[in-house]
Protein backbone atom coordinates (compact mmCIF):
# COMPACT_ATOMS: atom_id res chain seq x y z
CA UNK A 1 0.00 0.00 0.00
CA UNK A 2 2.85 2.58 1.26
CA UNK A 3 4.50 1.94 -2.56
CA UNK A 4 1.22 2.53 -4.31
CA UNK A 5 0.53 5.64 -2.69
CA UNK A 6 4.33 6.94 -3.25
CA UNK A 7 3.92 5.77 -6.95
CA UNK A 8 0.06 7.71 -7.24
CA UNK A 9 1.71 10.92 -5.33
CA UNK A 10 4.87 11.23 -7.76
CA UNK A 11 2.69 10.49 -10.82
CA UNK A 12 0.91 13.36 -9.66
CA UNK A 13 3.07 16.05 -9.13
CA UNK A 14 4.45 15.29 -13.00
CA UNK A 15 0.77 16.07 -13.88
CA UNK A 16 0.85 19.11 -11.73
CA UNK A 17 3.78 20.01 -12.98
CA UNK A 18 2.90 19.42 -16.76
CA UNK A 19 -0.35 21.47 -16.14
CA UNK A 20 1.55 24.55 -14.37
CA UNK A 21 3.61 24.78 -18.20
CA UNK A 22 0.68 24.79 -19.96
CA UNK A 23 -0.20 28.65 -19.67
CA UNK A 24 3.85 29.47 -21.05
CA UNK A 25 2.82 27.11 -23.80
CA UNK A 26 -0.37 28.72 -25.03
CA UNK A 27 0.67 32.35 -25.11
CA UNK A 28 1.61 32.94 -28.84
CA UNK A 29 0.50 29.40 -29.95
CA UNK A 30 -1.51 29.19 -33.20
CA UNK A 31 -4.74 27.98 -33.38
CA UNK A 32 -4.26 24.71 -34.57
CA UNK A 33 -1.29 24.61 -31.59
CA UNK A 34 -3.61 25.89 -29.21
CA UNK A 35 -6.58 23.63 -29.85
CA UNK A 36 -4.19 20.45 -29.23
CA UNK A 37 -3.33 22.18 -26.01
CA UNK A 38 -6.45 22.64 -24.67
CA UNK A 39 -7.09 19.11 -25.78
CA UNK A 40 -3.80 18.12 -23.53
CA UNK A 41 -4.93 20.13 -20.62
CA UNK A 42 -8.47 18.42 -20.22
CA UNK A 43 -6.41 15.37 -20.86
CA UNK A 44 -4.06 16.20 -17.79
CA UNK A 45 -6.96 17.29 -15.59
CA UNK A 46 -9.19 14.69 -16.45
CA UNK A 47 -6.11 11.67 -15.51
CA UNK A 48 -5.25 14.33 -12.04
CA UNK A 49 -9.08 13.52 -10.97
CA UNK A 50 -8.12 9.96 -10.96
CA UNK A 51 -5.08 9.91 -9.06
CA UNK A 52 -6.33 12.51 -6.57
CA UNK A 53 -9.33 9.97 -6.19
CA UNK A 54 -6.87 7.48 -5.64
CA UNK A 55 -4.64 9.18 -3.51
CA UNK A 56 -7.28 9.72 -0.95
CA UNK A 57 -8.90 6.32 -1.28
CA UNK A 58 -5.20 5.19 -0.07
CA UNK A 59 -4.86 7.81 2.75
CA UNK A 60 -7.86 6.90 4.20
CA UNK A 61 -7.19 3.03 4.06
CA UNK A 62 -3.51 3.86 5.59
CA UNK A 63 -5.17 5.63 8.42
CA UNK A 64 -7.69 3.32 8.85
CA UNK A 65 -5.04 0.16 9.15
CA UNK A 66 -2.82 2.61 11.41
CA UNK A 67 -5.69 2.61 13.85
CA UNK A 68 -6.80 -1.01 13.08
CA UNK A 69 -6.12 -3.08 16.57
CA UNK A 70 -7.17 -6.98 16.75
CA UNK A 71 -5.51 -10.22 18.17
CA UNK A 72 -3.79 -13.16 16.96
CA UNK A 73 -4.17 -17.00 18.24
CA UNK A 74 -1.20 -15.72 20.05
CA UNK A 75 -2.00 -12.41 21.09
CA UNK A 76 -2.54 -9.05 20.82
CA UNK A 77 -1.84 -8.12 16.54
CA UNK A 78 -0.30 -4.36 15.38
CA UNK A 79 3.50 -2.91 14.02
CA UNK A 80 5.20 -3.89 17.27
CA UNK A 81 4.92 -7.88 17.16
CA UNK A 82 7.82 -9.95 15.39
CA UNK A 83 8.64 -10.48 12.42
CA UNK A 84 8.26 -14.49 11.46
CA UNK A 85 6.64 -17.32 9.65
CA UNK A 86 2.91 -17.36 11.71
CA UNK A 87 0.53 -19.68 11.08
CA UNK A 88 -3.07 -18.23 9.96
CA UNK A 89 -4.67 -15.86 11.94
CA UNK A 90 -8.13 -17.12 12.55
CA UNK A 91 -9.08 -14.86 15.32
CA UNK A 92 -8.69 -11.35 13.20
CA UNK A 93 -11.54 -13.46 10.79
CA UNK A 94 -15.69 -11.88 11.43
CA UNK A 95 -17.63 -13.95 13.99
CA UNK A 96 -19.53 -15.69 11.39
CA UNK A 97 -18.15 -19.37 11.40
CA UNK A 98 -19.14 -21.53 8.24
CA UNK A 99 -19.00 -25.01 8.05
CA UNK A 100 -15.62 -25.10 6.07
CA UNK A 101 -14.46 -23.34 8.62
CA UNK A 102 -15.72 -25.72 11.41
CA UNK A 103 -14.89 -29.29 9.75
CA UNK A 104 -11.60 -27.81 8.16
CA UNK A 105 -9.29 -26.48 10.71
CA UNK A 106 -5.94 -24.62 9.11
CA UNK A 107 -2.82 -26.89 9.11
CA UNK A 108 0.89 -25.70 8.77
CA UNK A 109 3.90 -27.46 8.75
CA UNK A 110 7.35 -25.88 10.13
CA UNK A 111 10.49 -27.97 9.72
CA UNK A 112 13.52 -26.86 11.67
CA UNK A 113 16.87 -28.00 10.42
CA UNK A 114 20.09 -26.46 11.73
CA UNK A 115 23.67 -27.27 11.36
CA UNK A 116 25.70 -26.26 14.16
CA UNK A 117 29.54 -26.73 15.74
CA UNK A 118 31.43 -24.91 18.56
CA UNK A 119 34.66 -24.87 19.82
CA UNK A 120 34.65 -26.56 23.06
CA UNK A 121 33.71 -30.14 21.94
CA UNK A 122 30.17 -29.57 22.08
CA UNK A 123 29.72 -28.52 25.49
CA UNK A 124 28.87 -24.79 24.48
CA UNK A 125 25.20 -25.84 25.91
CA UNK A 126 26.52 -27.64 28.98
CA UNK A 127 28.07 -24.16 30.07
CA UNK A 128 25.39 -22.01 29.28
CA UNK A 129 23.28 -24.28 31.08
CA UNK A 130 25.29 -24.48 34.27
CA UNK A 131 26.68 -20.84 35.08
CA UNK A 132 26.59 -20.07 38.33
CA UNK A 133 24.29 -18.75 40.63
CA UNK A 134 21.44 -19.85 38.14
CA UNK A 135 21.37 -23.50 38.18
CA UNK A 136 19.12 -25.09 40.64
CA UNK A 137 20.38 -28.93 40.17
CA UNK A 138 17.60 -30.06 37.74
CA UNK A 139 18.95 -31.55 34.28
CA UNK A 140 17.29 -29.32 31.64
CA UNK A 141 16.15 -30.63 27.76
CA UNK A 142 16.10 -27.63 25.50
CA UNK A 143 18.94 -25.27 26.44
CA UNK A 144 19.52 -24.54 22.89
CA UNK A 145 15.80 -24.39 22.34
CA UNK A 146 14.70 -22.96 25.25
CA UNK A 147 11.44 -25.17 25.62
CA UNK A 148 12.56 -28.35 25.65
CA UNK A 149 13.83 -29.59 22.68
CA UNK A 150 17.35 -30.73 23.63
CA UNK A 151 20.70 -28.97 22.98
CA UNK A 152 22.07 -29.21 19.19
CA UNK A 153 24.43 -31.64 18.66
CA UNK A 154 27.43 -30.66 16.11
CA UNK A 155 26.80 -31.84 12.58
CA UNK A 156 23.22 -31.55 11.38
CA UNK A 157 20.03 -31.43 13.37
CA UNK A 158 16.29 -31.58 13.19
CA UNK A 159 15.49 -29.08 16.32
CA UNK A 160 11.39 -30.29 15.58
CA UNK A 161 9.04 -30.12 13.30
CA UNK A 162 6.56 -27.61 14.33
CA UNK A 163 2.91 -28.62 13.03
CA UNK A 164 -0.53 -26.20 14.13
CA UNK A 165 -3.93 -27.16 13.96
CA UNK A 166 -6.26 -23.94 14.23
CA UNK A 167 -9.98 -22.96 13.72
CA UNK A 168 -12.71 -21.51 14.61
CA UNK A 169 -15.71 -23.71 16.53
CA UNK A 170 -18.31 -21.80 16.60
CA UNK A 171 -18.84 -17.57 16.85
CA UNK A 172 -17.69 -17.55 20.57
CA UNK A 173 -14.49 -19.92 20.31
CA UNK A 174 -11.45 -21.01 18.46
CA UNK A 175 -9.17 -23.98 19.00
CA UNK A 176 -5.22 -23.90 18.73
CA UNK A 177 -2.93 -26.98 18.70
CA UNK A 178 0.75 -26.48 17.89
CA UNK A 179 2.85 -29.81 18.26
CA UNK A 180 6.50 -29.77 18.80
CA UNK A 181 7.89 -33.21 16.61
CA UNK A 182 11.24 -34.08 17.68
CA UNK A 183 13.54 -37.14 16.14
CA UNK A 184 12.16 -38.88 19.40
CA UNK A 185 9.33 -37.14 20.93
CA UNK A 186 6.17 -34.87 20.14
CA UNK A 187 5.58 -32.17 22.75
CA UNK A 188 2.24 -30.04 23.22
CA UNK A 189 3.35 -26.96 22.86
CA UNK A 190 -0.09 -24.61 22.84
CA UNK A 191 -3.21 -26.27 23.18
CA UNK A 192 -5.79 -24.09 24.24
CA UNK A 193 -9.58 -22.63 23.65
CA UNK A 194 -9.66 -19.21 23.31
CA UNK A 195 -12.82 -17.05 22.86
CA UNK A 196 -13.68 -14.83 20.08
CA UNK A 197 -16.65 -13.25 21.66
CA UNK A 198 -16.99 -11.73 24.88
CA UNK A 199 -17.70 -8.66 27.16
CA UNK A 200 -15.93 -5.84 25.03
CA UNK A 201 -11.79 -6.42 24.61
CA UNK A 202 -12.03 -8.98 27.21
CA UNK A 203 -10.46 -12.32 25.99
CA UNK A 204 -10.00 -15.92 27.69
CA UNK A 205 -7.82 -18.15 26.91
CA UNK A 206 -7.53 -22.07 28.46
CA UNK A 207 -5.20 -24.57 28.00
CA UNK A 208 -1.04 -24.53 27.55
CA UNK A 209 0.04 -21.55 26.10
CA UNK A 210 2.88 -19.47 26.13
CA UNK A 211 2.63 -16.62 28.87
CA UNK A 212 2.30 -13.16 27.41
CA UNK A 213 5.11 -12.04 29.91
CA UNK A 214 7.88 -9.71 28.24
CA UNK A 215 8.00 -9.54 24.71
CA UNK A 216 9.96 -12.59 22.68
CA UNK A 217 8.08 -15.26 25.34
CA UNK A 218 4.97 -15.67 23.51
CA UNK A 219 7.14 -15.94 20.15
CA UNK A 220 7.58 -20.00 18.80
CA UNK A 221 10.96 -20.39 17.28
CA UNK A 222 10.04 -19.63 13.85
CA UNK A 223 8.89 -16.06 14.89
CA UNK A 224 12.85 -15.63 16.49
CA UNK A 225 14.98 -13.43 14.77
CA UNK A 226 17.84 -15.60 15.89
CA UNK A 227 18.35 -19.35 16.07
CA UNK A 228 18.57 -19.46 19.92
CA UNK A 229 16.44 -17.78 22.79
CA UNK A 230 17.82 -14.66 24.65
CA UNK A 231 19.75 -15.89 27.46
CA UNK A 232 17.99 -14.30 30.19
CA UNK A 233 15.18 -16.16 29.52
CA UNK A 234 17.40 -19.10 29.29
CA UNK A 235 18.97 -18.64 32.73
CA UNK A 236 16.03 -17.25 34.41
CA UNK A 237 12.84 -19.07 33.11
CA UNK A 238 14.65 -22.13 31.68
CA UNK A 239 13.58 -21.16 28.22
CA UNK A 240 10.05 -20.12 27.46
CA UNK A 241 7.89 -19.99 30.42
CA UNK A 242 4.81 -22.62 29.30
CA UNK A 243 1.88 -23.68 31.34
CA UNK A 244 -1.21 -24.67 31.63
CA UNK A 245 -3.85 -22.67 33.34
CA UNK A 246 -5.99 -19.39 32.22
CA UNK A 247 -5.35 -16.48 30.95
CA UNK A 248 -7.47 -13.11 31.05
CA UNK A 249 -6.70 -9.78 28.51
CA UNK A 250 -8.23 -6.75 28.76
CA UNK A 251 -7.67 -4.46 25.83
CA UNK A 252 -10.14 -1.25 26.48
CA UNK A 253 -11.05 1.54 23.81
CA UNK A 254 -8.10 3.82 24.51
CA UNK A 255 -6.82 6.41 21.96
CA UNK A 256 -3.28 4.77 23.04
CA UNK A 257 -3.08 0.83 22.57
CA UNK A 258 -3.08 -0.53 26.04
CA UNK A 259 -3.56 -4.40 27.07
CA UNK A 260 -3.79 -5.49 30.21
CA UNK A 261 -3.04 -9.47 31.42
CA UNK A 262 -3.36 -11.78 34.03
CA UNK A 263 -2.49 -15.50 34.51
CA UNK A 264 -3.04 -18.19 36.57
CA UNK A 265 -0.95 -20.87 36.34
CA UNK A 266 -0.06 -24.74 37.07
CA UNK A 267 3.03 -23.67 38.33
CA UNK A 268 5.45 -26.38 36.63
CA UNK A 269 8.47 -24.37 35.28
CA UNK A 270 12.04 -26.07 37.12
CA UNK A 271 13.67 -22.74 37.56
CA UNK A 272 10.69 -20.78 39.37
CA UNK A 273 7.99 -22.95 40.45
CA UNK A 274 8.86 -26.12 40.18
CA UNK A 275 7.74 -29.75 42.32
CA UNK A 276 9.99 -32.13 43.00
CA UNK A 277 7.18 -34.87 44.85
CA UNK A 278 7.86 -36.94 41.63
CA UNK A 279 11.57 -36.78 41.68
CA UNK A 280 11.47 -37.41 45.06
CA UNK A 281 8.29 -38.74 46.72
CA UNK A 282 8.54 -38.35 50.48
CA UNK A 283 11.05 -35.42 50.64
CA UNK A 284 8.66 -32.97 49.73
CA UNK A 285 5.18 -32.20 50.02
CA UNK A 286 3.38 -31.14 46.78
CA UNK A 287 1.22 -28.02 46.88
CA UNK A 288 -1.58 -27.60 44.69
CA UNK A 289 -2.17 -25.61 41.84
CA UNK A 290 -2.20 -22.59 40.59
CA UNK A 291 0.99 -22.50 41.72
CA UNK A 292 2.37 -19.36 39.34
CA UNK A 293 0.52 -15.98 38.93
CA UNK A 294 1.47 -13.45 36.39
CA UNK A 295 0.47 -10.01 35.22
CA UNK A 296 2.16 -7.82 32.66
CA UNK A 297 0.68 -4.41 31.06
CA UNK A 298 1.91 -3.02 27.33
CA UNK A 299 1.51 0.24 26.56
CA UNK A 300 1.84 1.30 22.36
CA UNK A 301 1.58 5.19 21.87
CA UNK A 302 0.72 5.96 17.84
CA UNK A 303 3.70 7.54 16.15
CA UNK A 304 2.32 7.40 12.38
CA UNK A 305 2.56 4.92 10.17
CA UNK A 306 6.27 4.45 9.58
CA UNK A 307 7.19 3.83 13.21
CA UNK A 308 6.07 1.97 16.24
CA UNK A 309 6.83 1.49 19.76
CA UNK A 310 5.44 -0.71 22.66
CA UNK A 311 6.60 -0.78 25.84
CA UNK A 312 5.59 -3.42 29.04
CA UNK A 313 6.04 -4.27 32.02
CA UNK A 314 5.29 -8.04 33.54
CA UNK A 315 5.53 -10.27 37.18
CA UNK A 316 4.90 -13.19 38.42
CA UNK A 317 4.62 -14.92 41.82
CA UNK A 318 4.93 -18.52 42.63
CA UNK A 319 4.04 -19.35 45.77
CA UNK A 320 5.76 -23.20 45.84
CA UNK A 321 8.87 -23.75 44.16
CA UNK A 322 11.46 -27.32 45.11
CA UNK A 323 14.86 -27.78 44.78
CA UNK A 324 17.04 -30.17 45.51
CA UNK A 325 20.99 -30.07 46.28
CA UNK A 326 23.26 -33.27 45.00
CA UNK A 327 26.32 -34.53 46.22
CA UNK A 328 28.94 -36.97 45.16
CA UNK A 329 26.92 -40.38 43.47
CA UNK A 330 24.11 -37.72 43.22
CA UNK A 331 22.87 -38.27 46.67
CA UNK A 332 20.75 -35.46 47.77
CA UNK A 333 22.61 -32.80 50.13
CA UNK A 334 19.53 -30.93 51.35
CA UNK A 335 16.36 -29.83 49.89
CA UNK A 336 14.76 -26.56 49.49
CA UNK A 337 11.20 -25.32 49.56
CA UNK A 338 9.98 -21.80 49.53
CA UNK A 339 8.77 -18.93 47.04
CA UNK A 340 9.37 -17.11 44.06
CA UNK A 341 9.02 -13.79 41.99
CA UNK A 342 10.13 -12.24 38.91
CA UNK A 343 9.76 -9.20 37.37
CA UNK A 344 10.61 -7.69 33.68
CA UNK A 345 10.86 -4.95 31.09
CA UNK A 346 10.21 -5.15 27.86
CA UNK A 347 10.64 -2.52 24.87
CA UNK A 348 9.97 -2.77 21.70
CA UNK A 349 10.61 -0.10 18.56
CA UNK A 350 9.85 -1.00 14.90
CA UNK A 351 11.13 1.59 11.32
CA UNK A 352 9.22 0.64 8.14
CA UNK A 353 11.00 2.52 5.74
CA UNK A 354 8.27 1.65 2.81
CA UNK A 355 10.70 0.15 -0.22
CA UNK A 356 10.39 -2.92 -0.94
CA UNK A 357 10.52 -6.66 0.90
CA UNK A 358 11.61 -5.20 3.99
CA UNK A 359 14.85 -3.38 2.84
CA UNK A 360 15.89 -0.44 5.49
CA UNK A 361 13.62 -1.50 7.84
CA UNK A 362 14.26 -1.47 11.23
CA UNK A 363 13.69 -3.28 14.77
CA UNK A 364 15.29 -2.47 18.03
CA UNK A 365 14.04 -4.09 21.07
CA UNK A 366 15.49 -5.32 24.77
CA UNK A 367 14.16 -6.86 27.77
CA UNK A 368 15.35 -6.89 31.22
CA UNK A 369 14.35 -9.65 34.00
CA UNK A 370 15.30 -10.13 37.48
CA UNK A 371 14.70 -12.98 39.62
CA UNK A 372 14.31 -13.76 43.63
CA UNK A 373 13.80 -17.07 45.27
CA UNK A 374 13.45 -17.40 49.31
CA UNK A 375 13.69 -20.63 49.98
CA UNK A 376 13.51 -22.85 53.36
CA UNK A 377 15.97 -25.61 53.85
CA UNK A 378 14.49 -29.25 54.55
CA UNK A 379 17.80 -31.64 55.22
CA UNK A 380 16.34 -34.77 54.16
CA UNK A 381 18.23 -36.85 57.22
CA UNK A 382 16.42 -34.56 59.93
CA UNK A 383 19.68 -32.73 60.75
CA UNK A 384 19.17 -29.37 61.91
CA UNK A 385 18.16 -27.01 59.02
CA UNK A 386 20.28 -24.36 58.33
CA UNK A 387 19.79 -20.47 57.51
CA UNK A 388 17.44 -19.88 54.65
CA UNK A 389 18.66 -19.08 51.46
CA UNK A 390 17.95 -16.04 49.56
CA UNK A 391 19.15 -15.88 45.83
CA UNK A 392 18.90 -12.66 43.69
CA UNK A 393 19.83 -13.05 39.73
CA UNK A 394 18.55 -10.78 36.57
CA UNK A 395 19.90 -10.49 32.90
CA UNK A 396 19.03 -8.60 29.78
CA UNK A 397 19.22 -8.63 26.30
CA UNK A 398 19.15 -5.60 23.55
CA UNK A 399 19.25 -5.92 20.08
CA UNK A 400 18.53 -4.66 16.57
CA UNK A 401 17.43 -6.32 13.43
CA UNK A 402 18.19 -4.24 9.94
CA UNK A 403 16.94 -4.78 6.21
CA UNK A 404 20.11 -4.60 4.50
CA UNK A 405 18.39 -5.37 1.15
CA UNK A 406 15.23 -7.14 -0.26
CA UNK A 407 14.56 -9.88 1.77
CA UNK A 408 18.08 -9.78 3.38
CA UNK A 409 18.33 -8.67 7.39
CA UNK A 410 21.58 -8.31 9.46
CA UNK A 411 21.62 -8.30 12.99
CA UNK A 412 22.96 -8.09 16.55
CA UNK A 413 22.31 -8.93 19.71
CA UNK A 414 24.34 -8.81 23.11
CA UNK A 415 23.09 -11.05 26.40
CA UNK A 416 24.61 -10.21 29.86
CA UNK A 417 23.27 -12.51 32.78
CA UNK A 418 23.98 -12.08 36.39
CA UNK A 419 24.13 -8.24 36.75
CA UNK A 420 22.72 -8.57 39.89
CA UNK A 421 24.14 -12.89 41.03
CA UNK A 422 23.50 -13.17 44.97
CA UNK A 423 23.44 -16.07 47.17
CA UNK A 424 22.76 -15.53 50.81
CA UNK A 425 22.30 -18.64 53.34
CA UNK A 426 22.33 -16.58 57.15
CA UNK A 427 25.57 -14.52 57.52
CA UNK A 428 27.55 -16.28 54.44
CA UNK A 429 27.01 -13.91 51.45
CA UNK A 430 28.27 -15.62 48.12
CA UNK A 431 28.64 -13.14 45.35
CA UNK A 432 28.92 -14.75 41.40
CA UNK A 433 30.45 -12.84 38.69
CA UNK A 434 28.29 -11.80 35.21
CA UNK A 435 28.38 -13.86 32.36
CA UNK A 436 27.89 -12.10 28.54
CA UNK A 437 26.85 -13.43 24.62
CA UNK A 438 27.85 -11.29 21.93
CA UNK A 439 25.63 -12.92 18.99
CA UNK A 440 25.31 -11.71 15.10
CA UNK A 441 22.77 -13.33 12.46
CA UNK A 442 22.23 -13.36 8.52
CA UNK A 443 18.92 -14.34 7.24
CA UNK A 444 17.89 -14.21 3.29
CA UNK A 445 14.47 -14.96 3.10
CA UNK A 446 13.67 -16.05 -0.65
CA UNK A 447 9.97 -15.82 0.03
CA UNK A 448 7.60 -15.93 2.78
CA UNK A 449 7.73 -19.57 3.03
CA UNK A 450 11.23 -20.03 3.65
CA UNK A 451 14.74 -18.59 5.12
CA UNK A 452 18.11 -19.83 5.54
CA UNK A 453 19.96 -18.08 8.51
CA UNK A 454 23.55 -18.50 9.73
CA UNK A 455 24.60 -17.52 13.10
CA UNK A 456 27.98 -16.74 14.98
CA UNK A 457 27.99 -16.59 19.09
CA UNK A 458 30.48 -15.56 21.27
CA UNK A 459 30.61 -16.32 25.17
CA UNK A 460 32.09 -15.63 28.09
CA UNK A 461 30.66 -17.33 31.00
CA UNK A 462 31.55 -17.84 34.28
CA UNK A 463 30.50 -21.70 35.05
CA UNK A 464 32.65 -23.91 37.56
CA UNK A 465 35.24 -20.91 36.72
CA UNK A 466 35.78 -19.21 33.76
CA UNK A 467 34.67 -20.06 30.35
CA UNK A 468 34.85 -19.03 26.74
CA UNK A 469 33.07 -20.32 23.43
CA UNK A 470 32.22 -19.98 19.82
CA UNK A 471 29.39 -21.00 18.24
CA UNK A 472 27.87 -21.41 14.66
CA UNK A 473 24.58 -22.33 13.32
CA UNK A 474 23.34 -22.48 9.85
CA UNK A 475 19.33 -22.73 9.90
CA UNK A 476 16.65 -24.22 7.24
CA UNK A 477 13.19 -23.40 7.85
CA UNK A 478 10.14 -24.09 5.35
CA UNK A 479 6.65 -23.27 5.79
CA UNK A 480 4.30 -25.76 4.87
CA UNK A 481 0.49 -24.90 4.66
CA UNK A 482 -1.79 -22.40 5.97
CA UNK A 483 -0.11 -18.63 7.25
CA UNK A 484 -0.06 -15.34 7.46
CA UNK A 485 2.42 -13.71 5.23
CA UNK A 486 5.96 -13.30 6.50
CA UNK A 487 6.24 -9.58 7.28
CA UNK A 488 9.45 -8.00 5.85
Amino acid sequence: MADRLAVVEHELAAVDALLEGLPGRLAGADPAAAAALAQEQQELEARRGVLADEQAALRKAQAELAAFRTRTATGPLHRADPQGLSPLDLASQTGQVSSGQAFNPAISVIPDIAYYSDDVGGGAFEIVEQVDGFGDGHEHEGASGGHGHGALERGFNLREMEVAFSGAVDPYFDVWATLAIGTDSIEAEEVYVQTRKFLPGLQVRVGRFFSGVGHINKQHPHQWDFVDQALPHQAILGGTLAETGVQVTWLPNLPVYTLLGFEALQGDNERIAHQGTEEHPGLFEETPGPRLFTGFLKVSPDMGYAHALQGGVSFGRSRSHQEVVEGADALVEEALDGATWFLGTDWVWRYDSARPLGRGDLTVQGEYLYRKKDLRPMAPDGAAVRAPQVSSQDGLYAQAVYGIASRWTLAGRMDVIGITNRVETGDRDTEYGSSRRYSAALTFNPTEFSRVRVQYNAGRFWSNGRATFHQVFVQFQMSLGMHGAHRF
